[in-house]
């Protein structure tokens, strides 16, 4: 799920998405093949996002209203929360792009956001009904200037958007498909969802962030910072301890990509 091949621009520490902005001392309460391939690519079958086949769409709809109908009854099965929470999750990422009129692209493996497109990103929002959109869901500086594929679009913060922008035009730095993977698809080994969702999908205080995605992939929340206070609500809602501004600091720190930590970079 990549935008198409462009000359990626270097790799800043004066970008803020190398540069660690929270203070650690302050509490918290709260693969891809190539596109200049000459085959026709009609001869070749496309990549494509498993979640969004219709038929899989309907599937997981069942399940999930299987599992409901089965925790109404007073008989839930822990095995069905790992799918039904990322079940969700790429439910409330597919409201956002239709929110943004971007549903059509964003299902596409190799989709085009419109709104880095010269030429089409004015025409585009001028006929979109922009006044309704949730003010964090506004493309971002980055998201007009720079090439992507409009997953990237969807998400709640702002500035984890800039950072993904950014971190995407390095696919040796950062696999996209493989946060991609990650955060939507869903497999057979039941592997703990890395994101849930517990409201409407564009408001950032409905989302809460695991410690999973902050092992992995935390160092593309550097300098966004909203997102602790939601997480932190949703974990004392089950009683589970906070997490604090200093262990979200370590874990931009230790999950930054080794090549980005030498001093050249």
């Amino acid at each position: 799920m990549r935008a198409h091949e462009k000359s990626a621009r270097p790799l800043s520490m004066n970008e803020g998405l190398l540069r660690p902005e929270m203070d650690p001392e302050t509490s918290s309460d709260g693969s891809h093949p190539s596109r200049s391939s000459s085959i026709d690519s009609k001869e070749v079958a496309k990549p494509g996002c498993m979640s969004a086949e219709p038929r899989v769409q309907a599937l997981l709809r069942q399940f999930a209203d299987h599992a409901y109908t089965s925790y109404m009854q007073g008989t839930p099965a822990l095995s069905h929360l790992s799918l039904l929470v990322k079940y969700n999750v790429s439910s409330a990422l597919r409201r956002n792009a239709d929110i943004l009129g971007v549903l059509s692209e964003y299902q596409k493996w190799d989709g085009l956001s419109p709104f880095a497109q010269e030429g089409l990103s004015l025409n585009f929002t001028s006929q979109q009904h922009t006044n309704d959109w949730p003010v964090n869901l506004y493309p971002t500086h980055l998201q007009r200037s720079i090439l992507h594929h409009p997953w990237v679009d969807v998400f709640p913060w702002p500035r984890l958007r800039d950072n993904m922008v950014q971190a995407f035009e390095h696919p040796d730095v950062c696999d996209e498909d493989d946060m991609c993977r990650d955060v939507c698809e869903y497999d057979e080994h039941g592997t703990e969802p890395i994101l849930v969702v517990w409201g409407d999908a564009w408001d950032p205080c409905s989302w809460e962030i695991t410690p999973g995605f902050l092992r992995k992939w935390g160092w593309l929340l550097s300098g966004c910072e909203d997102f602790l206070e939601a997480t932190n609500y949703w974990r004392a809602r089950r009683d589970e301890r906070p997490i604090s501004r200093r262990e979200v600091y370590e874990a931009i720190r230790s999950s930054m990509p080794e090549r980005l930590r030498t001093p050249e970079i």
